[in-house]
């Protein structure tokens, strides 16, 4: 019984960790920027969302612990990109970011 609870609340854990990842305008504003399969530096990133590059990396950060980014160094530049073996909930979400009209 008790590791079905734990479980449970590891399946409950990993979808807030999802979850987190939208729950800012600015990370729904890096998921545009990136979609459908763009690979933008974290300073242009930056740039666009109108952040410094620490903020913008903490966000970054954040979506890669989540699932949604993937990302690799060319020289001093980290690369971003939507992840595209995400779990079909992140693809979802990302579709239903895509797809909600007046989110730029």
């Amino acid at each position: 019984m008790m590791r079905n609870k734990g479980a449970t609340v590891s399946k409950i854990k990993k979808l807030e960790v999802i979850y987190k990842c939208v729950s800012c305008h600015r990370r729904i504003r890096i998921i545009k920027l990136l979609f459908p399969d763009r690979e933008i530096n974290v300073g242009e990133i930056a740039g666009k969302i109108g952040l410094s590059v620490r903020s913008t990396s903490k966000h970054i950060l954040q979506m890669e612990n989540g699932g949604f980014i993937l990302s690799r160094h060319s020289g001093v530049y980290k690369i971003c990109k939507l992840n595209p073996d995400a779990p079909e909930i992140i693809k979802g979400i990302i579709q239903s970011i895509i797809k909600a009209p007046g989110i730029k």
